[in-house]
């Protein structure tokens, strides 16, 4: 039926996209300028037992999920090549400061670029500091070079 719901979807736009439904872990690598590097730090990962990463498990004081620093179980060949896909994302698409970068890794090892955040949440609770912070930076720090060296800039222009 797949052809045929295809050919339907066409009725309505011009446009249709088609994803692969993958089984597996969704990772996420928080990829940042720091001076005149891009660092992509070690992957990170949000468990959520329900199934189902919905606001309310996101954002309620009684959610279940549990959050990673680094995900466990992740090898050192997988992460740095996640990491190394990351740098690339971030200059190939022109991406600036910082951003999260998240992907679905399957059991074979296979893994796939899910979505690009490029204003990460910034809560206590948010991945992005806490990934800065495990990688040696410190994430107040970051914050003031990063906007002093974009007025810097601005100035310049």
């Amino acid at each position: 039926e797949l052809e045929t719901n295809i050919k339907k979807a066409f009725e309505f736009s011009p446009y249709v996209l088609l994803e692969k439904a993958v089984t597996g872990r969704e990772l996420e690598v928080s990829v940042y300028q720091y001076g005149d590097d891009i660092v992509a730090t070690v992957p990170g990962e949000i468990v959520c037992p329900k199934g189902f990463y919905d606001y309310q498990e996101k954002y309620s004081k009684t959610s279940q999920t549990i959050t990673h620093v680094v995900a466990p179980n992740v090898s050192t060949d997988i992460a740095q090549k996640l990491q190394k896909t990351c740098r690339q994302v971030f200059q190939l698409l022109k991406l600036k400061n910082l951003s999260r970068i998240d992907f679905f890794l399957e059991k074979s090892g296979a893994f796939y670029l899910n979505e690009i955040n490029t204003f990460p949440g910034l809560t206590p609770i948010s991945l992005f500091p806490q990934m800065l912070k495990n990688h040696g930076h410190d994430f107040s720090k970051y914050l003031v070079e990063s906007i002093n060296k974009d007025l810097k800039n601005s100035k310049r222009e």
